[in-house]
Parts: structure tokens; C-alpha cells; sequence
């Protein structure tokens, strides 16, 4: 981290002169000057093709297109680059190229009636205590947070910070209180934006916005239930960190395949780490393939353990699911019991704690049902978790941050 210290030392000498000169009140001269409106740039924390840019940015695009908004999305670096870097040990590289394109991205915020910051920053990299965050802000103070996990409790917060850290001033809580920075927010779910309202007191209810992990699914065709299979398929797809979750229940459907013939396919970036009698077909996950692996899947899969990250999750699998008339059967925490409305009527829980192998057998009871449960469970998401059933409070979501607020949170970025 060599250029770390320049870059950090240069980027809180900026911010302290932009507080100093005041920029914040001359921001809307220069962009009534420029000509300036309705101009919104998303800096995105992932690669392009990464799932989560896909569905909490890239669809919003043309929503917001369409209300007559601009938009523009700036990404860290590229997918090629970030495999490469990580994959090959460089991450000393990966960190600083990623600081250095961010900052200079940054830079670019005042040409922009607002910012959109997708879950944080800097990925990897908690040094210089929001630091980058406190730039931006002080760029233009029009920026919204969107996240759609607990990323505090992903990191442990609060955290041990070692001597080193000490002397890059790490924050052992930079998530949680970055909460606390953003003068808008929006959150993947209520629970998400509970924790908002706990940790960051300053934040009135108009100042954080519930918006779903959306899927439009309901405009492709959905899953056909074939009758004459005697062979039912499980399934389950997410990223290679969340695999051990699946692996916790191979046990539970081993026990099942001894008296039923069952598959499962899994779809990640590596393949399914567990011996399994059955068969099991891992397929890599990709943008483009993604659909049409899940439309072979007849229960898809959501285990998850009761912690405080699980908690935070918003239910995305599950939503995948059920939006392509996929029987969803999830454990049943947060949001997947808002997700399932009713039990073995659109989709199935599974309580926290209970074992998997009998919960399994009781979907496998309503198999004939399969057709029924799924169309039902895709109606749910097309009414309640589609860009089409948010998109207006979306669009006004982001006009509020455009506009500002008068009595909002003053200079948030001090």
C-alpha cells in the first residue's frame, strides 16, 4: 500500500479546501451554468456482467431514461483485470488501481446533478477512514447509498485492527458508519433499512427508500413442470462464497435420494465441494446462460444459517426462483417470509434450525401441485418485486436526491 499514503494525503488536502471554499454553495451555479439537470451518475463498485450491477443498476437505466433523466455508470475495473490481478496474488495492484480509477471518477461528480454509490467505494480496502467517501460528499453533497446486504456485518464490524491499520487509519466500522455520511439511502429491504434507522439516527424516514432486488421475469416464458419425470431436479445458484450454505445440506437430500431419484444443478463459479451419490451438474454462472440453466431446476434452493449476515440478505435466489414459475423453498428468515407469503401456496419455508431432510420430503409431497405453487409464486414477484411495481418510487427517489432536500442532514461529507 506504498501509494496509499500520497494518494490519501492529497485527496483530504482537496476535500479540506473544497469545505473551505464553500463549494457546496457554488455547486448549483455551475450547473445552472452548464446546464446541468436531471443528470445521474452510478458509480458501480463490481465489473460490467456481474449479476448484482445487472440487477440493482443496469435495469434502472432506461426507467429512468425514460422519465427523462441522463444517466451515466462508471465501474472500477474490468472483469478481465480483476480476475487476473486477484487470481494472480497482485492485490497490492488491485487495490491501488482500484483507489486511483475511483478518485478520478470521483472527480467527476459535479457534472452531476447526483451520485449513486453502490454498496461502497473502495472494494477490499477499509484504510484512511472514509476518507474517499468525505471527497465525494464534499464534491457534491447529492448522493444516494444503495446496498443490499448487512456489508457491516459481512466484515465483522467492529473489527481488530492491527498496528499497520492503525497507521492507515482503518476503520474498524467503516460500513456502519458510512451509513451515517449519506444524506439518502436505499436499502434491499426493511431490515436493511432497520439497521439504516439504528445506526444512523440523523436519517428520517424520507431519507431511506425500500427498493427490492427486482426481477422482470414475468416477460419470459416460465418453468413447464413435465408430469412424466420421475427424476426430480433441485437447484441452486450463487456466488462461490455462499456455496458452504448449499454444501451444509447434501446430507439432507442424500437421505432423500435413497428412496426417491433426485439431480441438482448448481450454478456458481466453482463446482459443488461434497461427494454426492446423486447426480449433480455444476454449471458455471453467467449473465447470458443464467435462465436457462434455472428453467431446469424444479425446487430451487436457499438454505441459509440464522445469523446476522444471512439476515441482511435480500432473498435474490429466491426471487430468481419463483419469478420464472420455479417452486422456491428458502429458509425462513427476513425478508424470505416476506417474500413467501403463505406457506406451501407460493413457495415453501423452511423454519431456522429445522432439519432440511424432512422439510424436503414435505415439498416433495406437493409435487403434483408444482405447476400451481409456481405460477402462483411468479404472480407474487411480478406484483411485488418487479422494476415495473417499483419504479415510480424509484424514479422519485432519485429526483429527490437531484433536487436536494432544504431541511435535510447538513454538510453530510464533514
Amino acid at each position: 500500500m506504498v501509494a496509499f499514503v500520497p494518494v490519501y494525503c492529497a485527496v483530504r488536502l482537496l476535500t479540506s479546501l473544497l469545505r473551505a471554499a464553500r463549494w457546496h454553495r457554488w455547486l448549483p451555479r455551475l450547473h445552472t451554468l452548464l446546464g446541468i439537470r436531471r443528470r445521474v451518475l452510478y458509480l458501480e463498485v463490481f465489473y460490467p456482467g456481474a449479476s448484482g450491477y445487472q440487477y440493482r443498476v443496469a435495469q434502472w437505466l432506461p426507467v429512468l431514461e425514460s422519465a427523462g433523466f441522463t444517466t451515466q455508470v462508471r465501474h472500477p475495473l474490468s472483469g478481465v483485470a480483476t480476475s487476473a490481478l486477484l487470481g494472480g496474488g497482485w492485490t497490492g495492484l488491485f487495490l491501488t488501481g482500484y483507489m486511483v480509477r475511483r478518485v478520478l471518477q470521483c472527480l467527476t461528480a459535479p457534472l452531476y446533478s447526483c451520485v449513486v454509490v453502490r454498496r461502497e467505494l473502495l472494494l477490499y480496502n477499509d484504510y484512511g477512514d472514509l476518507f474517499l467517501e468525505r471527497f465525494l460528499l464534499a464534491l457534491n453533497p447529492h448522493v444516494v447509498l444503495d446496498f443490499d446486504d448487512d456489508i457491516s456485518a459481512a466484515k465483522q464490524e467492529p473489527r481488530q485492527i492491527s498496528w499497520v491499520g492503525r497507521v492507515l487509519r482503518e476503520n474498524p466500522s467503516k460500513f456502519g458508519e458510512s451509513l451515517d455520511l449519506y444524506p439518502q439511502l436505499i436499502a434491499g429491504s426493511g431490515y436493511l433499512a432497520g439497521l439504516v434507522r439504528a445506526r444512523a439516527p440523523r436519517a428520517t424516514a424520507t431519507d431511506v427508500e425500500v427498493i427490492p432486488t427486482c426481477v422482470d421475469y414475468h416477460e419470459l416464458s416460465a418453468r413447464v413442470y413435465e408430469s412424466d419425470s420421475d427424476v426430480l431436479t433441485f437447484g441452486w445458484i450463487g456466488t462461490n462464497g455462499n456455496l458452504p450454505e448449499l454444501e451444509r445440506i447434501v446430507p439432507d437430500l442424500e437421505a432423500v435420494s435413497r428412496d426417491h431419484p433426485i439431480r441438482l444443478i448448481v450454478i456458481s463459479g466453482r463446482d459443488l465441494e461434497h461427494d454426492a451419490t446423486f447426480p449433480v451438474a455444476n454449471r458455471r454462472w453467467s449473465l447470458e446462460t443464467q435462465i436457462r440453466d434455472l428453467r431446469e431446476i424444479d425446487v430451487g434452493l436457499m438454505p441459509l444459517e440464522d445469523s446476522l449476515v444471512a439476515r441482511g440478505k435480500c432473498g435474490f435466489k429466491l426471487l430468481q426462483y419463483m419469478g420464472l414459475g420455479i417452486v422456491g423453498m428458502a429458509t425462513g428468515i427476513t425478508t424470505n417470509r416476506e417474500i413467501v407469503s403463505t406457506e406451501g401456496v407460493d413457495g415453501f419455508l423452511v423454519e431456522p434450525g429445522e432439519d432440511w431432510e424432512p422439510a424436503l420430503r414435505r415439498v416433495l409431497a406437493h409435487r403434483g401441485e408444482f405447476a400451481q405453487i409456481g405460477a402462483r409464486g411468479r404472480e407474487r414477484v411480478r406484483d411485488h418485486y418487479s422494476v415495473q411495481s417499483h419504479a415510480d418510487r424509484y424514479v422519485a427517489c432519485i429526483s429527490r436526491a437531484c433536487a436536494g432536500r432544504e431541511n435535510g442532514r447538513e454538510n453530510p461529507g464533514s
